[in-house]
């Protein structure tokens, strides 16, 4: 996660002397970021980026979770902004070279065909420009999210209760 750029540091710095002492070791590992933690961690210290490169990283699946300020806001995710997605694809790709993924959550209870519409344009641009694989979630109402407490779905609730295997 590069939600703290320090610890990113220091376990790249670990990785990196692990592998210096076994030369044999590889590891291939993915990344998983808000597109605002990674353009935080890149206008800090790059290099950190590029340390975990270095030390095994090859892919970053950026939590997108829809293109809409308005679906943002419903799911607490309102730090996020398109322009700001878009740049740390971009990133990824051009500047660092390793693969971006797009990592988008769908069917939130506000969303609406129009929402969906642009979301699947979104991960399919971010596809042809950069390369970087669309990787979408269907949201789902689980034990302690704010769907599964709501009174109105308590049917639903009850139905995935008793049948578990619907999980």
């Amino acid at each position: 996660t590069f939600q703290t750029p320090q610890k990113l540091k220091q376990f790249a710095q670990i990785m990196l002397a692990i592998k210096k002492s076994h030369p044999d070791f590889k590891i291939k590992m993915r990344g998983l970021s808000t597109s605002q933690s990674f353009m935080e961690a890149y206008r800090q210290d790059k290099s950190i980026i590029q340390d975990m490169i270095d030390a095994g990283l090859w892919s970053i699946g950026f939590g997108v979770d829809g293109t809409s300020k308005e679906i943002w806001k419903s799911i607490k995710k309102s730090f996020n902004s398109l322009p700001e997605c878009i740049e740390a694809i971009r990133l990824t790709r051009q500047e660092f070279g390793i693969t971006p993924e797009v990592f988008i959550i769908v069917g939130h209870g506000a969303d609406t065909p129009e929402t969906l519409h642009d979301d699947v344009n979104f991960a399919l641009d971010m596809q042809e420009q950069f390369g970087a694989p669309p990787r979408p979630y269907v949201a789902k109402m689980g034990p302690g999210s704010p769907d599964w407490k709501n009174p109105t779905n308590q049917e639903y609730a009850e139905h995935l209760v008793a049948n578990p295997e619907y999980f």
